[in-house]
């Protein structure tokens, strides 16, 4: 792992916050972001590549295929990452689930999920960024129906 950006997570994220020597990632303070020490690329499912389309709000909740993260998770993920706006988005699975992950070369940001109440805090991933490939989206909803109809018969 490059040491420069563990440095930089720890210097930015992990201040005064113990890690645990023996878990598969480095955790923020407030436990929201992580940083994978191995990363296993068989477990990140990609969305693709995106650009930013507006200035930065910090304020929104951002909408993706039934989930949502925290748009300043996305932006504090992007500085560690050296990143502007222009980024790599998907799923990454834990054993407990899936988490959003950012992801710029071999370096992998892990970002919790967030839930939210009213349904007007809340923006559009295809509002958020430019040009996304709506035909994706299409084929992953299928796929989410498809896994959460299997989850509820279980």
């Amino acid at each position: 792992m490059n040491d420069d950006i563990v440095s930089r997570f720890l210097d930015r994220e992990a201040r005064g916050c113990s890690q645990n020597s023996a878990s598969e990632f480095l955790i923020s303070e407030d436990k929201v972001i992580g940083l994978l020490k191995k990363v296993d690329y068989s477990r990140f499912n990609s969305f693709g590549r995106f650009k930013l389309k507006s200035k930065r709000c910090r304020h929104r909740l951002i909408h993706i295929v039934g989930m949502c993260f925290d748009e300043n998770l996305l932006y504090r993920a992007m500085y560690i990452l050296h990143r502007r706006t222009k980024f790599e988005l998907g799923l990454y699975q834990l054993g407990n689930g899936e988490v959003f992950a950012v992801k710029e070369g071999e370096r992998i940001i892990l970002m919790a999920p967030v839930t939210y109440v009213s349904p007007s805090t809340v923006t559009e991933f295809q509002d958020f960024v430019v040009r996304p490939r709506k035909e994706f989206f299409k084929k992953w909803e299928t796929w989410q129906r498809i896994l959460i109809g299997r989850k509820s018969i279980s």
